[in-house]
């Protein structure tokens, strides 16, 4: 009888540990995957993403972080996103370039300059480096 108990609490330990360790998927969005985000944030919760982008206006600083609003698309002023990252002494500013890896957080809502009442894709970034031009208007393919 102690056996089959043995037997039965290690069967139940190996199925409840199969989960563990999976944190959905390690490879970056798709440039198709991420124009969805764009209109479906929650789908994508959680998922990592690549950015090469364009910092559009000046960086809001707090105690912690720092936010940047970004053009993903800057060749084109589009597919607009916000950027927290956890060092805000990060030295970027209006108009740099950036590379950013991190994980779709949730949607932004607040207004643009106009009063217009904007929603858009807030990502947390793990890393943000500055890059040049090149990098962003033709940037590496996923």
């Amino acid at each position: 009888m102690r056996r089959i108990r043995s037997i039965a609490l290690s069967m139940l330990l190996a199925v409840s540990l199969l989960g563990c360790g999976k944190e959905g998927p390690q490879t970056p969005l798709t440039s198709q995957q991420f124009d969805d985000m764009l209109h479906d944030v929650k789908k994508y919760k959680g998922s990592p993403v690549e950015i090469y982008g364009a910092v559009f206006a000046t960086p809001q600083r707090l105690e912690k972080m720092v936010y940047l609003q970004v053009y993903a698309d800057p060749v084109n002023y589009g597919k607009s996103v916000i950027i927290a990252f956890e060092n805000p002494s990060l030295d970027v500013g209006n108009g740099d370039y950036i590379h950013v890896v991190g994980k779709v957080k949730d949607e932004f809502t607040g207004e643009n300059t106009f009063g217009i009442k904007l929603s858009v894709p807030r990502i947390i970034a793990d890393t943000v480096e500055k890059t040049g031009p090149h990098n962003v208007m033709s940037p590496p393919s996923n």
